[in-house]
């Protein structure tokens, strides 16, 4: 018995070790390299890249990087980015609290000839002018000024110093350091370690969602492109704090004071900062809209107009072609894209619904073509369900830039034949019904605050800028700010005309007291025959943008957004796939188990 179980130990301890090893060096790993990223995120951090013939970020934590070609040229210090020859460098998702002011700069020197705009460093999302946004460029720079204005826009500080009377020329081919702080009160902007330029402009910062929470040097952020700084950049850096006048004036005297700070060797003491008093916020919704049980409801009886006290009005200019027999009544036939009314910008969509009848019969572009979409493109909040198409087959999917998804391959479709699409929001999960089935479940959602500008529109049979065009039949089109029963969503489809009653139900539950609708009910004819759910295609595919390499039918897509293969997980870029960890643990266990039989043999011999 006693020689059993030291033949059970010599087996055990050494297959434990090795598990523990492995799984040490598997979950360790990745967190050593990424120690200081996870510390408190409301601390104070400085990024500095010295582009000494990489773009390291000196404190480990936000090295930079590019699609395209990096080139490196004589800088200040050292080598120094070459964005004239090359592209800008943009990096992964900044952690730190950006909401307690920022300051940003580098060395750069701009090319002769450089004209108009060219970006040293930004950050946010660059499309939108929101107090996410902050960037140093030149501006106005041509031939026969021999330079251009250096200037700050930052929306969230009253545009910051972004007029051509608030900045600072600097001619071509001279090197110069600067630096522009913001403590919530005042925009600074240092040239050659002198304040040259401030601004007093009270207002809070904001954080970008994660495609845009990151900083490009030498182009704007959002894609990476725009604006290509001509000329060299050298020893960029951004901080999420306001920098004092004396280390402004350090870090020109001395570039190793910006690593210094960057790597945890020297101290950071940021500027004191002004507290500003956030205002009341304005309420959210009026009293006569119920939160969260608000209902849109487009039945295309005869016009064109949403049922709720609303009347949202899809394509006011008649640019449809006309009424056909839909599956509940009356349907829609367009050759174009419609596109509404903006959405009432006290509509929250972090909860949504969106339901339709579509029969596609024809697509403007060959590879992609959009049944339904809300928002434009180049919004946090868009989203759009889209169809892959091979001739007369297609694919079910979906594109949404709130959490950067793209979703392809989720079901086949056919040409001419009526299908019933919804997709559903909520705070556990996203999920995208076809004919009444679940065919496809993340436990990620979307984000799709934001509403509120006259771009927040629904749009059907293509995108809000009119291309993707799908044109077909539509019928029974439901947004909702809340997620939809599953009994419901499969009453949509299989009862139509019930489906119909209990939607307008629903609309008229949420009117406001007193409210009268000045047009008559729409009544519905039920539809008697419904495609059946189709079998699901292969495992959902989790592609680049919808839209990328799509031809000139397209807007460019935004770079950044995640990129995954195969059924839809939690991100797992940086770290190590389970399967293999899984895989690597079985392997070295079985190892370690015929090694310990071979010892247990030859001590038994």
């Amino acid at each position: 018995m006693k020689s059993r179980r030291k033949r059970i130990r010599a087996f055990l301890i050494p297959a434990a070790l090795v598990i523990c090893m492995t799984f040490s060096f598997f979950s360790a790993a990745p967190l050593r390299a990424n120690a200081s990223h996870d510390n408190d995120s409301s601390a104070n951090k400085m990024h500095y890249w010295a582009f000494d013939g990489n773009a390291s970020d000196a404190s480990g934590t936000l090295d930079l990087s590019s699609n395209n070609q990096v080139e490196f040229a004589e800088g200040k210090h050292d080598k120094a980015l070459n964005t004239a020859e090359g592209s800008a460098v943009r990096s992964g998702v900044i952690t730190d609290n950006t909401l307690r002011g920022f300051s940003m700069g580098a060395w750069f020197t701009l090319n002769s000839g450089a004209t108009e705009w060219n970006i040293i460093i930004s950050k946010g999302n660059t499309q939108d002018n929101l107090p996410e946004r902050f960037q140093v460029h030149i501006g106005h720079a041509s031939e026969s000024e021999g330079g251009g204005q250096l200037l700050a826009y930052i929306p969230g500080a009253g545009g910051g110093l972004s007029s051509e009377t608030d900045g600072v020329f600097v001619p071509y081919d001279t090197w110069t350091y600067v630096t522009v702080t913001y403590d919530l009160a005042t925009v600074r902007m240092y040239v050659n370690g002198e304040l040259a330029a401030e601004k007093e402009a009270k207002g809070s910062l904001d954080v970008s969602q994660a495609a845009y929470n990151t900083v490009t040097v030498g182009a704007l952020n959002h894609d990476g492109d725009t604006f290509r700084f001509n000329g060299v950049i050298d020893d960029a850096f951004y901080a999420n704090y306001p920098m004092t006048a004396a280390d402004v004036k350090e870090s020109y005297d001395d570039v190793a004071a910006l690593k210094a700070w960057s790597d945890g060797s020297k101290e950071i003491v940021p500027a004191a900062m002004e507290e500003i008093a956030q205002p009341t916020a304005a309420p959210t919704t009026p009293p006569d809209v119920n939160k969260g049980k608000m209902v849109f409801f487009w039945p295309f009886e005869g016009d064109t107009k949403d049922y709720s006290h609303y009347a949202i009005e899809m394509d006011s200019d008649d640019s449809f072609d006309g009424f056909v027999d839909g599956k509940a009544g009356k349907g829609l036939y367009t050759e174009a894209t419609l596109l509404s009314d903006p959405l009432p910008d006290n509509i929250d969509l972090t909860n949504f619904t969106v339901s339709m009848w579509v029969k596609w019969e024809e697509n403007s572009h060959g590879t992609y073509t959009v049944p339904l979409a809300i928002a434009l493109k180049e919004t946090s909040h868009h989203f759009e369900l889209y169809y892959t198409v091979d001739g007369d087959q297609g694919e079910l999917a979906f594109y949404g830039t709130g959490n950067g998804l793209n979703i392809e391959k989720i079901a086949p479709v056919e040409r001419d034949v009526y299908n019933h699409i919804a997709a559903v929001n909520s705070a556990d999960a996203f999920r995208v019904f076809l004919n009444g089935e679940e065919v496809y479940s993340a436990k990620r959602t979307i984000n799709m605050r934001g509403l509120g500008s006259a771009d927040d529109i629904l749009s059907i049979a293509g995108l809000n800028d009119r291309t993707l065009t799908c044109a077909g039949e539509y019928d029974e089109i439901v947004l909702a700010d809340y997620a939809f029963s599953d009994e419901l969503i499969q009453k949509l489809y299989s009862d139509p005309a019930g489906a119909h009653e209990e939607v307008i139900k629903l609309v008229e539950d949420n009117y406001p007291e007193g409210y009268t609708r000045p047009t008559e009910k729409p009544v519905s004819t039920p539809e008697i025959t419904n495609t059946p759910a189709p079998t699901q295609s292969d495992e959902p595919v989790v592609t680049a943008a919808a839209t990328e390499d799509a031809g000139e039918d397209v807007k460019t897509p935004i770079p950044g957004k995640a990129t995954e293969t195969g059924k839809d997980t939690d991100d797992k870029r940086g770290g190590t796939n389970p399967g293999v960890i899984i895989a690597v643990i079985s392997g070295i266990v079985i190892v370690a188990a015929v090694t310990a039989a071979i010892l247990i043999a030859k001590k038994k011999k």
